[in-house]
C-alpha cells in the first residue's frame, strides 16, 4: 500500500467527528466483508435504498467517492463491485481508512465518552446483498473479521443489539493521550505497515487456497524422511538407557522432525535466492537501475551490463504466485514457507522485522509454544541468531497469523534495556492498543472455545516474552546444546549414529583395469568412482566413511559454503575412510591423494594415509588448500585407510579454524580424490 492516502479518504475528514467515526467504520466493514468473501455476490453489490447508505454514507462526505476508488460501479439502484475488480484497490482504500482513522482519533482525544456507532453489523450486511435477495440479511450472518489500529490503550467493546434481538460486540475505539508525548504521532508509514502486514496473513487462511498450497508439498516422503530420524533417535536413547546416563534425551515429536524437513526441502529444493536476476534476454549479469510500480505491485527493473537490456523482478506478496514462482529474497521466502505451514494445518505466523528481515514461527503443540523458523538459512528454534550473531540492532518484530498478531521482539534480544532505547517509531502504549484491536477484530468470529483457547496460549506467552534470554541458553547460529538424540532430531549431526562402518572395495570393472577412483564432491555431499563411471553415486558423506568421530557438515547459507567440521566443545574430530582389496586379486601398487582443507588461525588439518605397516604423512598449511601426494610406499598393502583429524583454533569458533572440503553450496569440484593403482599379488615363484 502506498504510504500516502487518497484524496477521497482525506475528504472524509471533513466530515464532524461523529458523522467521520460513523460513516468510516462502515466503510472499514464493507470492504472488509469483500475482502474476506470475494466470491460471494451478496457482498459486491450495496444497495442505495437502504437507510445505512441513504442516511449515512450519501450525505457524508468522500464516502461515495471511497467506494468508488474501491471499484463500486453504478447500477439501477445500487452499486457493483465487478468480478473482474482487483481486490488490492479495495484493500488498499480499506487500509488507508484505517490508519487515517486512527491519527485522527490521536489528534483529537475525546474527553467525554466514547461515540458508539449506531450501525449493527446486521445492518451493515443489510447494506451488501444481491439484487435478487434485496432483503435484510438475518443478524446471524457471520461477519469477517478485518484489521484496525489506534492509539493509546486498550479498545473498550460495546454491545448493540440487533434486529434479530442478538448482541453483538462493537469494536470501539476510546483512546487516552500517552503519559510522556501527548502529541507525538506514530512514524509515518509504520502502522500502515502493520496493517498491510496483517491483510495479507488474513487472506492466507482461505481453506480452498491451502489445499492448493499443500498439494506442492512432498508429504510422504517428507513423512517418510521424518520417520527414518525418528528411529535414529530412538535408537540413541536406547543407548543412553544401557548405559545408564543420568540425563536421557527426550523424544521430539513427529511434527518437530516434519517440520525440520520441510525446512530443508524448502531451502535445498524448492525455493532459490535472487538478488540480481539474470537478463531475460541473454542470462548476463544485471545491475539494478530502478522500482516501478504497475498497479499494486512493486516490480524492481535491472538493466543487462552486456546487452542492455532491461529485466523485470516483480515482488510478489501472494503465496499462491509465489508458489509458481518459486524464487525471490527473505520477504518471498517467509511469505511462501509460512503459507506451507499453515497449509499443513500447523498454527503459523510470518514474522516481520522492521531493520529488514522475514521468517516464520510455528507452534509446537508438543511443546505448547512458538519456535523459530528461518527459510532462508534453514534455521531452526535459534532466535538470538539475529542480534548476536549477525549484530543487527533490532526495533520492531510482529508475528502475524490469520487470528492474531503478537509483539515478539523480546524473543529475539538478549539485551532488552538496549532495545527499548531503539523502540522510538510510536509509544509502547500506542503498539499495545493497535495489536489489541487488530487481535480482536481478527477473532470476532471464533467460537468461544476458540478464543479462550488463544487467550490462554497469549498469556503463556507474555511470560516467556517477559524473561530476558541469554546467549547462553544456546548456540544462536546453530543449536549445539543439549543431548545427541536432540541434535539428532534436528539434523545437525549425524555422525555418532551410523550402525556399520563402511569398506570401499573395487567393483569387477577396477579389477580389470588394475585402477580404482573414489572423488568426494563436497558441495554435493555425494561420492562417486571417477569422472566416468557408470556406478550410481552415493549420497551422504557419512555413508561413505570407515569411522568417524565428533564431525559434521557445516552448511553456511549466508556465505553458501559448505565443509566438514568437528563439533562445537570438541578439542580433536577424526573421521577415517577404508579400502580393502582383499579377495580381488590384486594389491596397492601407487596411491595418490588430492584433499582440500581450509585453515583458519591456529587450526591444524592432520591426514595420514596407511597401508600395512606404513604410513605417510599429507603436507597441510595455510597457504596450501590443497594437499597432494602421490606414493608408492603402501606397495603390496591390500588395505588402505585415509584419516583425517581436525583440531587447534581459538576461541568459541576454535571449532571452525580447521575445515574439510570447503567449497561453494552447490557446487560439482572434486574435494577428494583417492586413486589406487594396482597390481596382482607376487607369488612365491615369483619372487624367485
Amino acid at each position: 500500500m502506498p504510504p500516502g492516502a487518497s484524496a477521497s479518504v482525506f475528504a472524509l475528514e471533513e466530515n464532524p467527528r461523529e458523522v467521520y467515526l460513523e460513516v468510516t467504520s462502515v466503510l472499514i466493514r464493507l470492504a472488509n466483508n469483500v475482502i474476506k468473501n470475494p466470491s460471494d455476490q451478496k457482498y459486491r453489490s450495496i444497495r442505495l435504498a437502504n437507510p445505512t447508505v441513504a442516511n449515512k454514507l450519501l450525505p457524508a462526505v468522500g464516502a461515495m467517492e471511497c467506494l468508488f476508488e474501491m471499484g463500486f460501479k453504478e447500477a439501477h439502484d445500487c452499486l457493483v463491485l465487478p468480478g473482474s475488480s482487483n481486490l488490492e484497490n479495495i484493500r488498499a482504500i480499506h487500509d488507508q481508512i484505517l490508519v487515517r482513522r486512527n491519527i485522527m482519533v490521536s489528534k483529537n482525544v475525546a474527553t467525554s465518552s466514547p461515540t458508539v456507532s449506531n450501525s449493527s453489523p446486521a445492518q451493515i450486511a443489510a447494506i451488501q446483498t444481491t439484487p435478487a435477495q434485496p432483503q435484510l440479511q438475518s443478524s446471524s450472518q457471520p461477519q469477517p473479521s478485518s484489521s484496525s489500529g489506534s492509539s493509546n490503550k486498550a479498545p473498550s467493546s460495546t454491545t448493540t443489539s440487533t434486529s434479530g434481538g442478538n448482541t453483538i460486540n462493537q469494536n470501539v475505539h476510546t483512546p487516552q493521550p500517552s503519559q510522556s508525548s501527548k502529541d507525538t504521532l506514530p512514524k509515518p508509514g509504520f502502522l500502515e505497515r502493520i496493517i498491510s502486514a496483517s491483510g495479507i496473513v488474513v487472506e492466507s487462511s482461505n481453506k480452498e487456497h491451502l489445499e492448493i498450497a499443500k498439494s506442492y508439498i512432498p508429504l510422504t516422503e517428507l513423512e517418510t524422511a521424518a520417520l527414518e530420524q525418528l528411529r535414529k533417535v530412538q535408537k540413541i536413547i536406547k543407548m543412553e538407557q544401557a548405559e545408564k546416563k543420568e540425563k536421557i534425551s527426550e523424544e521430539p515429536s513427529m511434527q518437530e522432525l516434519l517440520l525440520l524437513q520441510l525446512l530443508s526441502w524448502f531451502k535445498e529444493k524448492f525455493f532459490t535466492w535472487v538478488n540480481n536476476p539474470p537478463c531475460h534476454f541473454c542470462s548476463g549479469k544485471t545491475k539494478f537501475r530502478r522500482t516501478d510500480s504497475r498497479g499494486n505491485l512493486r516490480v524492481e527493473v535491472y538493466e543487462c551490463a552486456l546487452c542492455f537490456q532491461e529485466t523485470d523482478f516483480p515482488r510478489h506478496t501472494d503465496p499462491l504466485k509465489l508458489l509458481e514462482t518459486r524464487c525471490g529474497r527473505c520477504g518471498e521466502w517467509g511469505r511462501c514457507f509460512t503459507y506451507l505451514c499453515l497449509a499443513l494445518g500447523w498454527d503459523s505466523r510470518l514474522v516481520i522485522d522492521e531493520t529488514d528481515h522475514v521468517w516464520t514461527e510455528v507452534f509446537l503443540t508438543s511443546q505448547s509454544r512458538w519456535v523459530h523458523c528461518d527459510p532462508c538459512e534453514n534455521a531452526f528454534d535459534t532466535p538470538l541468531m539475529y542480534e548476536l550473531g549477525w549484530k543487527k540492532k533490532l526495533s520492531y518484530i510482529l508475528a502475524y497469523s490469520p487470528d492474531d498478531v503478537q509483539d515478539v521482539t523480546w524473543r529475539y534480544s538478549a539485551n532488552h534495556k538496549e532495545l527499548l532505547k531503539r523502540r522510538t517509531y510510536c509509544t509502547e502504549a500506542q503498539l499495545i492498543e493497535i495489536i489489541m484491536d487488530q487481535r480482536k477484530l481478527r477473532q470476532i468470529n471464533l467460537s468461544a472455545a476458540r478464543k479462550a483457547y488463544l487467550l490462554k496460549r497469549t498469556l503463556f506467552e507474555l511470560v516467556e516474552l517477559w524473561k530476558e534470554p541469554s546467549e547462553k541458553d544456546g548456540n544462536y547460529q546453530g543449536r549445539q546444546s543439549g543431548s545427541l538424540a536432540w541434535r539428532i532430531g534436528r539434523g545437525e549431526t549425524t555422525a555418532a549414529i551410523r550402525a556399520e562402518p563402511f569398506i570401499w572395495k573395487p567393483t569387477q570393472s577396477e579389477i580389470d583395469k588394475k585402477e580404482m577412483r573414489i572423488q568426494y564432491l563436497s558441495g554435493l555431499d555425494q561420492y562417486r568412482r571417477g569422472p566416468h563411471s557408470t556406478e550410481l553415486p552415493l549420497s551422504g558423506w557419512i555413508n561413505g566413511v570407515n569411522t568417524v568421530q565428533n564431525i559434521f557438515r557445516k552448511e553456511e547459507r549466508d556465505w553458501k559454503m559448505v565443509y566438514l567440521a568437528r563439533d562445537e566443545g570438541c578439542n580433536k574430530g577424526t573421521v577415517t575412510w577404508c579400502v580393502d582389496l582383499a579377495g580381488s586379486g590384486l594389491v596397492a601398487d601407487t596411491v595418490k591423494i588430492i584433499l582440500c582443507s581450509k585453515i583458519f588461525e591456529t587450526g591444524q588439518v592432520n591426514v595420514t594415509l596407511c597401508g600395512g605397516d606404513v604410513c605417510v604423512k599429507l603436507p597441510t598449511s595455510k597457504d596450501n588448500p590443497e594437499a597432494t601426494i602421490s606414493t608408492s610406499d603402501l606397495c603390496g598393502a591390500s588395505l588402505i585407510k585415509l584419516t583425517v583429524e581436525l583440531s587447534g583454533g581459538n576461541g568459541d569458533a576454535a571449532w571452525q579454524h580447521a575445515q574439510l572440503f570447503r567449497t561453494d553450496l552447490a557446487s560439482d569440484n572434486v574435494s577428494l580424490d583417492f586413486q589406487i593403482k594396482m597390481r596382482h599379488v607376487l607369488k612365491v615363484t615369483d619372487r624367485k
